[in-house]
């Protein structure tokens, strides 16, 4: 399940990474695109729509100026010419074949004249100056008219409005449904009459009247319009001249009023604009171009298409769909590629889940199949060589656990032996005999370096069997010995393996590889490890690896050895060294005190006046004596004992001690020593404490020696000494006002020969509270003390009230020298 969320979220992932890269950037693009371009396609359509009507209008435009063309061309024709010479002559022989040569020419305009199948002239004719026709030539007869159907004009607008044109001048009528009797034509026949007046040498003769059909260019407004188009023409007045809807047709004439201010109030205005444009209404748009009609300066016409906005916009919308079309196949084809390529990745990494999945379960036959020429092919290749590779490994796993265990095996005997086996003899035997046997070696040995010969001198040796090598070749091997691998490796410091041995005595002679490790502590040699194997190449890295490991521990191993032996002959030597001293010390300690005692009571009988009478003087005298011979005295005593204890002579002599009666005996002591100082004795001592076991002398001891010790370091204040029974306990503490112990000095309290304070005048030989401290401990007590400098000290004791044996027990004392 959770192989199948990984695969398809990474599948969406890659598929939305692609779509990100190529889709968003396409797709923003495009419609970047499509609105930047859609104005520029709505303006080119409609500039397109407006270029229509502007060519139709230019048609429209260039048929009327043809015409105008016409007219001037004919008026200055030779026909022409000469018929108004003729008739300014008033020739009448020459009258008829003027007439006839003009018919001729106003027949060919007639007949040549077309615009499509219509022909553009209705009637050409020439009125005299009197305004009646001189000739005429319809479009319906298609030849001159005869001179009896010809008729006065003289009362027609072309006629009254041409005459008086300077020459060249054109006057042109607007478009008329009259025919010539002044009735309306049914069906419409819209003309648009020309008339030019025709001079000769200034003198006006008559004037030329072209009737143009109208229709021919009015149907070019209808002609190739867009569907749902609408096209309509309309005259300077907003009169319709042509329109889809007939009824709305030449309202000037029909006089039905209708014009285009009726229908389009908004596009009366731009029938006096000149140029064309484009105007929008509620749901249409109106394109329109002015004509201007010859003859008739600053007065349009307009042509207007109308067609609805969304229908002239359709093309537009059309490049903007295909656009939009084209935007969604590419998206659609990118969509398609990004799934396509998310799925080339991601199937190949499926599988290499899955493979890794069954591999995880314990399937190492499973492989990726995957053929490609690319990185993910790498991957898939690496990865069937590193599953082949686990493969082999987990295969041989067991033979590599078998060794790996061998050597902490190996590594863990050594280390038990290295402390548990004294010997160091033995334990290098032992160390070959386990190397030999772990390792399947033909041979093992451990040489020691004896500086003094500069000699490697085997140690221990087994061979394969694990019979021990005491004799036989390599016993002693110089450390110059040439072509020696044992002596190489001294020499250089380093492992010196050679995997292809030629020649060694017996009983090494099937010896093929040997590996010599040489045993050194930083940079001292101790000696060599040398193992022998009778299979060439048969060291490998990781046998030197464990087997230099193995050399290692040996070295820990002779090192710690002379350590001890040096250790056990420097205690010796100490220990024989203190014995003498202590025995010199009690034998002078003795010698000492036998003729000072001596020397006190005979001082003694003299004081007393035994040997006759002494003076005060000499009184004082004999005493000063006596007081300085009982402090030697005291000396002695406290170096006899400390003498017996370091040789383990004192003992104590145990029986019922009273604490409180030690205490005032103690206490009395105590009160010669301050009488000449002041301090003050004081108790806290509770009556009635138990019967204790131990050494009675010694406990008054003790306690003399912590008062003593205080008196000596108070100059004023005062000692107070308490004592209670608590849990089967003594509780001893003696407190002191004097100069405290400093912390920097306070290990050294209950040192031998040591003082606490710094003080050069401060009597002692530093020896009463290490005698304590072993009287107390010696009957099962704790001993220790508080000090602030400046404040005091005070020592506490704890001696048990049971604890003591009932018999004589040895002192020791752990004496610092």
């Amino acid at each position: 399940m959770n192989l199948k969320n990984v695969r398809l979220n990474l599948w969406l992932r890659l598929i939305l990474v692609f779509l990100l890269i190529g889709l968003v950037p396409l797709v923003v693009t495009g419609l970047i695109n499509i609105v930047l371009t859609s104005d520029v396609l709505r303006e080119r359509v409609i500039n397109d729509e407006q270029a229509s009507v502007q060519r139709k209008a230019n048609e429209i435009q260039r048929f009327l100026e043809t015409t105008v063309d016409d007219i001037r061309l004919l008026s200055q024709s030779v026909a022409v010419r000469e018929m108004a010479d003729t008739i300014l002559a008033g020739s009448t022989l020459r009258l008829q074949p003027a007439r006839e040569a003009v018919g001729v020419e106003f027949q060919n305009y007639v007949e040549n004249r077309r615009i499509g199948d219509r022909r553009v002239y209705a009637r050409i004719r020439f009125l005299d100056q009197d305004g009646f026709e001189f000739v005429r030539v319809d479009d319906v007869e298609g030849q001159a008219v005869s001179v009896t159907n010809l008729n006065f004009r003289s009362n027609e607008l072309y006629f009254t409005q041409a005459k008086d044109l300077p020459e060249g001048e054109i006057y042109v009528s607007p478009i008329n449904l009259f025919d010539e009797y002044g009735r309306i034509q049914r069906p419409f026949n819209p003309v648009l009459q020309y008339s030019t007046p025709v001079y000769v040498d200034g003198e006006f003769v008559g004037v030329l009247v072209t009737d143009v059909q109208a229709q021919g260019f009015l149907d070019l407004v209808q002609a190739n319009l867009p569907t749902q188009a609408t096209a309509f023409l309309v005259d300077q007045d907003g009169y319709y001249l042509s329109h889809p809807d007939s009824e709305r047709l030449f309202g000037r004439d029909l006089e039905t009023g209708i014009r285009l201010e009726t229908d389009f109030p908004a596009l009366q205005d731009v029938i006096s604009e000149r140029e064309g444009d484009n105007l929008e209404l509620e749901n249409d748009i109106v394109f329109y171009q002015n004509i201007a009609p010859p003859g008739q300066e600053g007065l349009y016409w307009a042509l207007f298409s109308l067609r609805p906005l969304d229908d002239v916009l359709s093309p537009a919308r059309q490049q903007q769909n295909t656009l939009i079309l084209a935007l969604v196949i590419v998206g659609a084809v990118v969509t398609l590629a990004a799934f396509v390529f998310a799925r080339s990745l991601n199937r190949p990494i499926v599988q290499l889940t899955r493979s890794s999945a069954l591999i995880a379960g314990g399937n190492l036959k499973a492989r990726v199949n995957i053929q490609r020429a690319d990185e993910i092919g790498d991957l898939a290749q690496t990865f069937n060589s590193m599953t082949d590779q686990l493969s082999e490994l987990i295969d041989h796993l067991e033979e590599r656990v078998t060794d790996r265990t061998r050597d902490l095996q190996i590594a863990a005997d050594v280390s038990r032996q290295i402390t548990t086996v004294l010997d160091i003899d033995q334990l290098l035997q032992q160390v070959v005999a386990l190397a030999t046997q772990s390792f399947n070696l033909s041979a093992a040995f451990v040489f020691r370096l004896d500086e003094k010969e500069e000699t490697l001198v085997r140690s221990a040796g087994v061979d394969a069997a694990g019979n021990i090598l005491a004799a036989g070749p390599l016993m002693n091997i110089p450390l110059n010995a040439p072509s020696n691998t044992v002596a190489l490796a001294a020499s250089r410091r380093q492992a010196i393996k050679v995997n292809e041995v030629t020649a060694l005595p017996a009983p090494l002679a099937d010896t093929r590889s040997e590996l010599a490790i040489p045993l050194v502590l930083g940079e001292h040699l101790l000696g060599v490890f040398d193992l022998h194997a009778k299979e060439s190449h048969r060291f490998s890295d990781d046998d030197l690896r464990v087997l230099t490991s193995l050399a290692e521990q040996i070295t820990i191993a002779v090192r710690n050895a002379q350590l001890f032996a040096e250790t056990q002959a420097a205690r010796q030597a100490a220990e024989q060294a203190s014995k003498v001293k202590s025995q010199f010390l009690a034998n002078m300690s003795h010698e000492l005190r036998t003729p000072l005692n001596a020397i006190l009571n005979f001082t003694g009988f003299v004081v007393d006046g035994v040997l006759g009478p002494v003076t005060d003087e000499q009184s004082d005298s004999l005493n000063k004596v006596i007081n300085s011979g009982q402090h030697l005295l005291s000396l002695i005593n406290d170096i006899l004992d400390l003498t017996k204890i370091e040789i383990g002579m004192m003992e104590l002599f145990v029986q019922e001690v009273d604490v409180n009666a030690a205490l005032d005996s103690s206490l009395s002591t105590a009160k010669g020593l301050v009488k000449d100082k002041p301090i003050t004795i004081q108790t806290e001592i509770e009556p009635g404490m138990p019967i204790i076991m131990g050494d009675k002398r010694r406990i008054r001891q003790i306690l003399l020696n912590l008062i003593s010790n205080a008196v000596k370091f108070t100059t004023q204040g005062s000692i107070t000494i308490f004592a209670h029974h608590r849990d089967g306990e003594i509780h001893l503490a003696v407190r002191d006002t004097g100069i405290g112990i400093p912390e920097d000095r306070a290990h050294m309290v209950f040192d031998t020969f040591q003082q606490a304070h710094d003080l050069v005048d401060a009597p002692g030989t530093g020896l009463g509270m290490p005698i304590t401290k072993a009287f107390v401990e010696a009957h099962g007590g704790r001993i220790w003390f508080k000090s602030q400098v400046g404040v005091g000290t005070t020592f506490f004791i704890t001696l048990p009230v049971n604890g003591a044996a009932t018999q004589a027990i040895p002192v020791s004392l752990d004496v610092k020298k």
